[in-house]
């Protein structure tokens, strides 16, 4: 008798970050903060291969009080070993 079992370990979390910088100086850069936000996907396939997916939005506020801001997402996957 021949048995082949085949398992998957399947886990998301869902995670959130939230970044900021802020310049004392701001005149040589012309820029006051950089903002990041970022929400993140984690889907463990395996023990060694996670796949991943994360929104994140930046903003920059100048000296002068404009605001700048910019969206991306990436899609792909982490191995461990």
């Amino acid at each position: 008798m021949v048995r082949l079992q085949v398992g998957w370990r399947a886990t998301a979390k869902l995670r959130l970050n939230r970044g900021e910088s802020k310049l004392k100086d701001g005149a040589a850069a012309d820029l006051r903060s950089n903002t990041n936000v970022t929400v993140g996907l984690y889907y463990g396939l395996t023990k060694s291969v996670t796949r991943v997916g994360e929104v994140s939005r930046t903003t920059s506020k100048r000296v002068t009080g404009s605001e700048a801001r910019m969206n991306g997402f990436a899609f792909g996957g982490i191995v461990f070993f």
